[in-house]
């Protein structure tokens, strides 16, 4: 992950404490040790890995703000899970695992929305498989909205979901990705939806002081992987082939996953908000 490029890593998910507060305290400090790596062939980097979503103790919770300064915006970001599995936080340690309680979050997004630009919250959500959002879902982007949360970065569903533009009383907008599906997994599953994800793109312009999202879009990515379960792979929708889609391990049993089929169910999703060209190449390529 940190080899391609990520830098803000979240760790609430319903996933968070499988193992148990040892897993959690160790990948604080996994992270922690990760401050300079090799970036390319020229030489090293420092890097500092921002994750999200726990938390060594109540004041670092209540203290630690994640804000991103890029390109003179100041980006900020929060995340939370609906929960952990029934797996229950150890006593008087509800600081470990953000959960997405309502009086908490609205505390922590006052707190942080004065000192940034641009408000993130990634949010574990949603029913698995589950292709449109549930009212739980709706009912908290509005909440999201309703304190000027800027952009809503959803996941849990292995499938891709809507896209939402809600209205604020303040007269900007909350942009909602309500799940951007699997990026990379090794998914068995049911459905052949889970191996077509996505990349978010959000464009933001800032003019004096006020930062206003400009455009907004969806990257398909296909997750590849050969019959053996061995030979991995990301694609862009637009770079993937009907060739590869033959070596799928899951087209030795279901003849209906095709390229056609991934770019069809993105298309009737997104519409004119697919983005199947590299919109990170220069304008004039």
């Amino acid at each position: 992950m940190v080899y391609a490029g990520f830098n803000v890593i979240n760790h609430a998910t319903n996933h968070v404490m499988d193992m148990g507060e040892e897993g959690i305290l160790s990948s604080m400090d996994y992270w922690d040790s990760i401050s300079v790596f090799p970036a390319s062939d020229e030489g090293d980097v420092s890097k500092t890995i921002n994750y999200l979503g726990i938390h060594r103790s109540e004041d670092e919770r209540l203290h630690k703000k994640i804000i991103l300064h890029i390109n003179n915006f100041k980006i900020g970001f929060l995340a939370y899970t609906y929960g952990t599995n029934n797996i229950p936080l150890p006593e008087n340690k509800s600081y470990l695992v953000s959960l997405a309680e309502p009086e908490t979050m609205a505390a922590e997004i006052s707190a942080l929305r004065p000192l940034c630009d641009y408000l993130a919250v990634s949010i574990h959500w949603g029913e698995e498989y589950s292709e449109d959002a549930n009212t739980y879902q709706e009912e908290l982007a509005g909440f999201f909205a309703d304190h000027s949360v800027d952009l809503v970065i959803g996941h849990h569903p292995h499938v891709l979901g809507p896209i939402d533009i809600l209205n604020r009383s303040d007269g900007k907008n909350t942009v909602v990705f309500y799940s951007l599906g699997n990026f990379l997994s090794a998914h068995v599953s049911p459905i052949k939806e889970v191996f077509l994800g996505g990349l978010m793109y959000v464009k933001l312009k800032k003019t004096g002081d006020t930062v206003e999202t400009e455009e907004i879009g969806l990257i398909p990515v296909i997750t590849h992987y050969d019959f053996n379960r061995t030979v991995f792979g990301i694609y862009p929708l637009s770079e993937y082939s009907e060739e590869l889609a033959e070596k799928h391990w899951r087209r030795f049993r279901d003849s209906e996953l095709t390229h056609e089929f991934f770019i069809k169910k993105a298309r009737d999703r997104y519409g004119s908000r697919l983005i199947l060209d590299n919109p990170f190449l220069p304008q004039d390529f």
